[in-house]
């Protein structure tokens, strides 16, 4: 607030000590304070915030895309109700079907379309304000999240947000001033440059904004909440421990970026940077590592990464000159981060499962269970591997997938013609690298069930496979194996006998539902004669895919009522958003960082 020199009314309160201006920075006076201003690409009018103002409603009103100077960037915003205007704004920012958030004006707005329970209701009127993900009530927003059975709403948390609403009570889209996978823009003259191809129009202020912050977003698993996007309310506050740890900076992985420090009895997680694909998200991302190593004074420190050769953030942590530096398993890494967040050190199980990650043995890995005994560490089961035809081409054309786990179920009567590119491709051995992931399973099985076969934005076939799954109430399941491919004790889940159920299903013509249920359910009964196996209490679930409610929900009832103890992520991420906490903590247990 530097920048805003005190009219005389405005300094006498300010300097006086029994005034309450005298213990307050902000300043909202009309005089000195910041300003609106209002700019269409013919020019910014008058810094006169009440004209401004009603010029950026006038064209929200009129179906065009308001760009909103809010608090930790801009933000996108148009009339919720029109379908034309959310469709404009979906293809201009080349968003797919990804969904958009909704700010309402009140909890009864949000009662009319959407199903609140008291967690929910919390989260919504919370100081954090995060975007909530709740269950719709009727199809009025389906516009902004098609084929998906949740909205992520919120309320007004500035006052400009309220000055809106207040003028236009209808709710509206807000969502990130970025193009899909960029940073936010946070100064006026780079919002007019960056969004120009988005933006009809710009609702502008003359307050400085430091760095780029996200809304955080958050979904209620069993009565909890589960943070899935950590930014603003909720970044940086500290991660509290009982053990003390060194000066340690931690660089996170490739997506959903977060960076973290080490500090004392803290650990201290960023604000989501998001996906380092780009070079304003690598700037952001260094930027980020810049602030916190001057707000937190860490000029000597050891430095944590992902194993992962062609991480951004293991890239650029190899240039940083240090005298210590640690790099632990990416899988291992979500379930220290699960261990972080309850304070919980060894014997553990860890469940962590996900889309992709480096693996020790050069598969690329994503359903993983570690042993944590009281000395080391050991990888005791995984998925049976399978192909990924086209390697990272796959996790958007989900079909390949499919192709994969037919063909090694010997299914491949099912593959329709269209498909021999991948089936040479796996039968040749050419660019389709082994994986062991439980979200790319995720994936091909919504494939192989028609409920997604091309997936627009990250997790779509794997989201679309949950939401067709709460359809039904079926408590089948299909077959798997449990197999021991050595005299070792380690365990492979054989998920063959289950496609080859599928491929009968569908040949029956039992519904989508029932059958994306079953597969829930299969994966449910895994878990339960897995953990049997050892001799350990305390269950971890980590790991992007237990972002997924229903699988969540079903396996921690499960294992609950079979008497475990079961821990999952409430206040950090179990995606990528978490694993730079892991990483610091992983720093507490130096004889568990290379599993056997």
């Amino acid at each position: 607030m530097s920048g805003f020199q005190q009219c005389s009314e405005c300094l006498r309160e300010y300097e006086d000590p029994e005034d309450r201006r005298f213990h307050a920075q902000p300043n909202a006076c009309p005089h000195c304070g910041p300003q609106l201003s209002f700019y269409n690409g013919s020019g910014v009018t008058d810094r006169y915030s009440e004209d401004a103002l009603m010029a950026g409603v006038q064209s929200i009103q009129e179906g065009q895309i308001l760009a909103v100077k809010g608090l930790g960037g801009f933000q996108l915003v148009v009339d919720a109700r029109n379908e034309d205007a959310v469709n404009r704004l979906r293809v201009r920012k080349q968003r797919g079907n990804k969904p958009f958030a909704i700010m309402f004006s009140d909890i009864q707005s949000i009662r009319a379309v959407a199903y609140l329970s008291d967690c929910e209701r919390g989260l919504l009127e919370s100081a954090q304000s995060p975007i909530v993900l709740v269950k719709k009530r009727n199809d009025l927003y389906d516009s902004a999240a098609p084929k998906n059975p949740y909205l992520g709403v919120f309320l007004p948390y500035t006052p400009l947000h309220h000055l809106l609403l207040d003028l236009h009570p209808d709710p509206l889209i807000v969502t990130s001033g970025n193009l899909s996978e960029e940073p936010l823009c946070i100064n006026n003259e780079e919002a007019i440059l960056r969004l120009s191809n988005i933006a009809d129009a710009f609702l502008l202020h003359n307050r400085p904004i430091e760095r780029p912050v996200d809304d955080s977003v958050v979904q209620e698993v069993l009565g909890h909440p589960q943070v899935i996007r950590r930014a603003r309310g909720y970044a940086p506050s500290p991660i509290l421990l009982d053990q003390t740890i060194e000066p340690t900076m931690a660089y996170g992985g490739h997506f959903k970026n977060s960076i973290a420090i080490g500090k004392g009895r803290q650990i201290i997680l960023s604000q989501h940077i998001g996906n380092l694909d780009t070079s304003e998200s690598i700037r952001n991302f260094k930027s980020t590592i810049s602030d916190f190593e001057k707000l937190y004074d860490l000029p000597e420190k050891l430095i944590v990464t992902d194993k992962h050769p062609d991480y951004i953030s293991t890239q650029l942590a190899e240039t940083v000159e240090t005298s210590r530096r640690i790099k632990v398993q990416h899988h291992l890494a979500h379930v220290f981060s699960c261990m972080a967040e309850h304070k919980l050190a060894p014997p553990v199980l860890g469940i962590s499962w996900d889309g992709t990650g480096y693996g020790e043995d050069g598969i690329i890995w994503g359903g993983e269970t570690f042993w944590l005994s009281s000395k080391a560490c050991q990888r005791v089961s995984s998925i049976l591997p399978f192909q990924l035809p086209g390697g990272e081409a796959a996790i958007h054309d989900t079909e390949r997938i499919a192709v994969s786990l037919l063909c090694a179920a010997n299914c491949e009567t099912a593959l329709k013609t269209t498909h021999r590119a991948s089936v040479e491709m796996i039968s040749k051995n050419i660019n389709a690298p082994l994986c062991s992931s439980m979200g790319r399973l995720f994936d091909g099985i919504s494939a192989i069930l028609g409920i997604c076969n091309q997936a627009n934005y990250e997790a779509e076939a794997a989201m679309q496979l949950e939401f067709e799954a709460q359809k039904s109430k079926c408590r089948s399941s299909y077959h798997y194996l449990l197999l021991k491919p050595t005299d070792t004790d380690f365990l492979l889940f054989d998920w063959r006998p289950m496609v080859r159920d599928i491929v009968k299903d569908i040949s029956a013509g039992i519904s989508q539902s029932d059958m994306a249920r079953k597969f829930h359910n299969t994966l449910n009964d895994y878990l339960l004669e897995l953990v049997t196996h050892f001799a350990e209490n305390c269950i971890l679930l980590t790991g992007g895919c237990f972002q997924n409610k229903l699988l969540t929900e079903l396996v921690i009832l499960n294992l609950t009522e079979s008497g475990f103890e079961t821990f999952t992520h409430h206040n950090i991420p179990p995606n990528d958003g978490g694993l730079a906490a892991g990483q610091i903590y992983a720093t507490l247990f130096d004889s568990h960082l290379n599993p056997t």
